[in-house]
């Protein structure tokens, strides 16, 4: 592992606005597919789900197949999702961790006197 990553918040995007729970519930909510426990769990707190591969959100979003979108402002920024999905709920559902990460075959396939200086830019790249 050569660094952490923080991405920020994940906050719901959407095209109306969102002030409760309650008001998020009316709207039919990305999820992403092919993880039906998450979709089930989504939905026994009474969300309306629509479980779809995140290469289809824009285009959910243009046809208002989905209302909102669990995303960092990052990501709503870099894809354009805010363009659409607007109003952004304050409220931090969770934080998008990532890291780095090599195999130890590929690290050691790089000259050793070059793992000193990436691992040290990696590690400078991953402060906060």
């Amino acid at each position: 592992m050569l660094n952490w990553g923080d991405a920020g918040w994940v906050q719901f995007f959407s095209t109306k606005p969102v002030h409760r729970l309650d008001d998020l519930r009316k709207l039919k909510l990305f999820t992403w597919a092919g993880y039906p426990t998450e979709e089930d769990l989504w939905k026994a707190n009474g969300f309306r789900v629509v479980p779809l591969a995140s290469t289809d959100i824009v285009q959910q979003l243009e046809t208002h197949g989905i209302e909102a979108v669990p995303t960092t402002a990052l990501i709503a920024e870099t894809a354009q999702i805010y363009k659409l999905a607007g109003y952004m709920c304050d409220v931090k559902w969770a934080p998008l961790l990532g890291a780095t990460v090599v195999s130890k075959t590929t690290w050691e396939r790089i000259p050793a006197a070059q793992r000193g200086p990436m691992l040290a830019a990696a590690r400078k790249s991953g402060r906060p």
